[in-house]
């Protein structure tokens, strides 16, 4: 099985009474464990929540050297604080579709195994998060 290990870094800059101050974003991905020839980059559609609605992260890999790897495919966004986010598995999309993937969520972390490999055209795994 070959992994791709993301860290999302979504965070509250602080606590007053309990609540968060701000919540942020932060668009740049740290991937911790690399495939030879998979690049993965991740976005955010904002780099601070918004008053209401979801943030939407977007993963792409790329295969960029066209080596084979083991299946499954799992790419893990690293945990989001439960007590602050909650990520709305339903929302999870691999090229725009809701076929060709799983997803596993516990404590805020959440895990999307491909069931294909990525060839040519890249992969884009999306999904949301909402504050809690």
């Amino acid at each position: 099985m070959a992994t791709l290990s993301v860290t999302t870094k979504a965070k509250s800059d602080g606590l007053f009474e309990g609540m968060p101050l701000a919540l942020a974003t932060e668009t740049a991905a740290v991937v911790t464990m690399e495939i030879t020839g998979l690049d993965l980059t991740i976005s955010a559609s904002s780099s601070e929540w918004p008053a209401s609605g979801p943030v939407t992260y977007t993963m792409t890999i790329t295969n960029t050297s066209g080596v084979e790897y083991d299946l499954p495919l799992t790419v893990t966004a690293d945990a989001f604080p439960t007590s602050l986010f909650t990520v709305d598995e339903s929302s999870v999309t691999l090229d725009g579709g809701t076929t060709g993937f799983t997803t596993d969520l516990t404590a805020g972390v959440l895990t999307v195994t491909l069931e294909a490999p990525v060839e040519a055209a890249p992969a884009v795994i999306t999904f949301q998060v909402n504050k809690s």
